[in-house]
């Protein structure tokens, strides 16, 4: 009996497990089918399309745009159709009802903007090729004040701009204007005078008859401040109130035909712009010569027939307008077309010319820039000795035009930039003495003598600071193309 109840006990207990078995076995079977049921499900799923979201209206419907087709669909109650954003992607069942919102594309076509409407929620936006359409604002783009010239992401299809992209051309275009005011200018006392006489009282005291000069012309040698005076006068213009916009027109040039015509459209719209409010604007063209170079002395005259008379116009728009004001500044006034040089459009030239001995000790003056080191016993005896006819700052022989032959000194190449250089040479001297033999940083006299020396013999190496020359006699004499007649030659 007891050898029964064993081998029975024996059986169950085998049972038992062949039972546990088979549970297992049923159980991730019944996984698999799932698993199956679900992939099958999945794969049966119906499509789901994809439209750009245009607006909502109050029976909860809202228009999408898909398929080339703008249609008026239902919302899924799982949505909330007030967080719907105009220009954003929407999900679609098959029956056409929106089931998700899934962002903003990210990709599209490249347009540039050319003015926002004025109801704030349409654009006219232009393609490369100059094709113009008129397109919405997505929601995403009311977080940005738009200017013209701005690079949008657009849904030519749906004719909705997405996205602002950055590398505008007007962040490129404009350069950064540095803080600097007249009082950073020596040397050129006459210059600002006539520049606040023909701009800043015409246009702060309007005079009937007397309206000011629409066009500014600053040329003359390079280094003598034509750049810094434009900027200066600009900020100093437009330091309470209106806009100074500085264009490197080298900036303005491309490869690409119709592409420089196009990027000066830009400038002169966001000009336009920006003179809305009436307020004084400032557009200032540095080296300007490298767009105006007279039609028949232009390496490519094609491109300056073009070119020209396109720069014209806009500019004679633009000064039809009484608070914009455009200064031009160039070291090349001989290139520069006639006609864009002509009275009414430079209504002031004004010469930028080397410093004389008394504006170059202005200049040295504001380059030290402290009372300590502007002082008498610094400024004159430097001034004295760059500006004296001695061996030490003779530079070389020149032939003139008139056959005579003259000794070329120092002070006939003098400029702002080289006493700038001087006085960073001098300070780079004290500072090495501080450092090295643990001296004083004061500047001294002999500091500026030193760097003044560096700076002459810098100038015997470059002859071509005078311009083209032609070696006829000794290494050190030049026959000049020029009339040198002038200052500092003996």
């Amino acid at each position: 009996m007891s050898r029964e109840y064993d081998a029975l006990h024996a059986e169950l207990v085998r049972l038992n497990q062949y039972n546990q078995s088979l549970v297992g076995v049923l159980k991730e079977a019944r996984e698999q089918i799932s698993s199956l049921k679900d992939e099958v499900d999945r794969l049966a799923r119906p499509p789901v399309g994809y439209g750009v979201f245009l607006g909502r209206f109050g029976d909860g419907t809202v228009d999408v745009f898909i398929g080339g087709r703008r249609l008026r669909v239902s919302v899924s109650a799982e949505v909330r159709a007030d967080q719907l954003r105009r220009g954003e992607t929407v999900m679609l069942n098959e029956a056409l009802n929106v089931i998700m919102a899934a962002g903003y594309s990210a990709t599209g076509e490249i347009w540039t903007l050319r003015e926002v409407l004025s109801d704030g929620r349409r654009a006219v936006v232009v393609s490369a090729t100059e094709q113009e359409l008129v397109v919405y604002l997505s929601d995403a783009l009311t977080d940005f004040t738009l200017r013209p010239g701005d690079l949008l992401l657009v849904d030519v299809a749906a004719r909705y701009a997405m996205e602002r992209l950055p590398g505008s051309p007007i962040d490129r275009l404009f350069a950064q204007l540095p803080q600097v005011d007249l009082a950073h200018v020596g040397g050129l006392e006459q210059q600002i005078e006539q520049l606040r006489d023909a701009i800043e009282v015409p246009l702060c005291h309007h005079t009937a008859g007397v309206r000011p000069a629409r066009g500014v012309l600053l040329y003359g040698p390079p280094g003598c401040g034509k750049t810094q005076l434009a900027i200066a006068f600009a900020n100093t213009l437009t330091r309470d109130q209106g806009h100074a916009v500085l264009v490197r027109t080298t900036d303005l040039l491309s490869k690409y035909i119709g592409e420089t015509e196009h990027l000066l459209r830009i400038v002169f719209g966001h000009i336009h712009k920006l003179a809305e409010a009436g307020k004084p604007t400032v557009l200032l063209f540095d080296d300007v010569d490298a767009i105006l170079r007279a039609r028949t002395e232009s390496a490519d005259r094609n491109l300056s027939e073009a070119l020209i008379p396109h720069f014209l116009m806009l500019l004679d728009a633009a000064q039809t307008l009484d608070n914009v004001v455009v200064i031009s500044t160039t070291n090349r006034q001989d290139l520069l077309d006639p006609a864009a040089i002509r009275p009414g459009r430079m209504d002031l030239k004004l010469h930028i010319g080397r410093p004389d001995q008394q504006a170059a000790q202005d200049i040295l003056a504001l380059h030290l820039n402290t009372e300590s080191d502007a002082t008498e016993d610094l400024v004159r005896p430097t001034i004295e000795f760059l500006y004296s006819t001695s061996d030490a700052t003779r530079l070389f022989r020149a032939r003139r035009v008139d056959g005579e032959w003259d000794q070329v000194y120092f002070r006939s190449v003098s400029s702002g930039a080289a006493i700038a250089s001087i006085v960073r040479h001098a300070r780079t001297r004290a500072l090495h003495r501080q450092i090295i033999d643990g001296g004083t940083s004061d500047l001294t006299a002999a500091d500026l003598r030193a760097a003044a020396v560096v700076e002459i013999l810098a100038s015997r190496d470059f002859d071509r600071l005078l311009g083209p020359t032609n070696r006829t006699g000794p290494a050190d004499d030049r026959d000049l193309p020029v009339d040198c007649s002038g200052s500092g030659m003996h």
